[in-house]
């Protein structure tokens, strides 16, 4: 007589809500670090919609951001029935988790994290809800995910072909090589170590001081200016934390916000000590302020194509050239990262923003930055 299959058994689930930010977000285990020579999210935008390595993946989402998404976790025993015409974008990695938790969440917000049994995964990452990519008129447009993990052990079959979304009428982004340089006495192919997440060159992390080590913009700022941020780590914590302060104003004018009343009082509290307002109510002014306000093309334009397109810089370019950029909303989460509770951190994330908000014209910001705090280099 055969022995019935066991049908996958729902182990445990939890669920929560998370900021999605800067097009992506990460799932990992914390006390996992990339393996040495990995850039998964530039992997991840060669090989959409995911990658992943050891006990960290990026998955990247079509939309710019969402500040109140909703996150469903689910471990299951074996491979869960298949629903994939249920979700718009899916994708499958195989992910280990080696401390016994679970985390999810964009780099510089807070994270959601589910206790996980030590086991190697799959993880399965399904997304819906989506109404366009890049910017999607909103900091809460209603997507929502769904994460499934089971034991890699039990599967026969591996990690499927992800689904990615169509936006309709328009399609889904063109997927972006990944150039890489191999030297002559390199015995492992480009192609080969791509497709496996590892890349014959290092990850731009390896030169980005430890003190930094997943500082959100940390790698954009070492990458444009790396003998300031070894400056900024040198300086005393006071003048750390006036440089997020500064930043932060410079920001909010070139926006047109330092004026607004609510930005001036909430500005003035969070500097006496106040805790910073939520994100979701900053955003929830915002959106009212918007609508409300007219501002030149300048200070609100946003070129959709430079939210989701990895932009190949030429030599005179820098990691914030990014065109056409809405200002308001790259300048108002200084007045949270400013208030890092590290001196260090809020200075460089919130530099790292204001040169988002400055966009093409962020060595102007570098300039006045390096002026104001005598910080050009002797």
């Amino acid at each position: 007589m055969a022995i019935p299959e066991q049908l996958p058994q729902l182990v445990d689930s939890c669920a929560g809500r998370i900021v999605i930010d800067h097009g992506h977000f990460e799932v990992f285990d914390p006390l996992a670090l990339p393996p040495e020579g990995t850039d998964l999210f530039a992997l991840a935008e060669a090989s959409p919609p995911s990658s992943s390595a050891d006990g960290m993946a990026v998955i990247l989402s079509p939309h710019q951001n969402n500040f109140d998404t909703s996150v469903t976790i689910e471990f299951w025993s074996a491979r869960p029935d298949d629903d994939r015409d249920r979700w718009e974008q899916i994708s499958e990695n195989v992910l280990r988790v080696e401390s016994g938790t679970l985390v999810i969440g964009s780099p510089g917000y807070d994270e959601l994290a589910a206790s996980a049994a030590p086991d190697t995964y799959i993880l399965e990452v399904s997304g819906r809800g989506f109404v366009g990519y890049g910017w999607p008129g909103s900091t809460d447009p209603g997507d929502e995910w769904r994460l499934r993990l089971w034991p890699e052990r039990t599967d026969t079959g591996g990690v499927r072909a992800p689904q990615r979304w169509h936006q309709p009428g328009v399609g889904a982004p063109v997927q972006v090589p990944f150039h890489s340089e191999v030297t002559s006495d390199s015995s492992t192919d480009a192609t080969e170590s791509t497709s496996w997440g590892f890349l014959p060159r290092t990850s731009p992390w390896d030169s980005v001081p430890a003190e930094l080590y997943h500082v959100n913009g940390a790698v954009s700022l070492n990458e444009m200016v790396p003998d300031l941020i070894a400056r900024l780590i040198r300086l005393p914590e006071d003048e750390q934390r006036e440089i997020a302060w500064w930043c932060a104003r410079r920001a909010l004018e070139l926006a047109g916000l330092h004026t607004e009343d609510y930005i001036i009082t909430t500005l003035a509290n969070v500097e006496a000590g106040a805790p910073p307002p939520k994100l979701d109510d900053l955003f929830e002014w915002l959106n009212k302020w918007l609508d409300e306000t007219s501002l030149d093309e300048g200070s609100r334009a946003l070129s959709p194509e430079a939210t989701w397109t990895r932009r190949v810089l030429s030599p005179e370019q820098h990691p914030y050239a990014s065109g056409e950029v809405s200002r308001p909303h790259f300048a108002l989460p200084t007045i949270v990262t400013a208030a890092n509770a590290d001196p260090l951190h809020a200075a460089v994330e919130t530099l790292s923003a204001a040169c988002s908000t400055y966009s093409d014209h962020a060595p102007s910001l570098i300039e006045q930055l390096e002026a104001e705090f005598k910080l050009s280099q002797e």
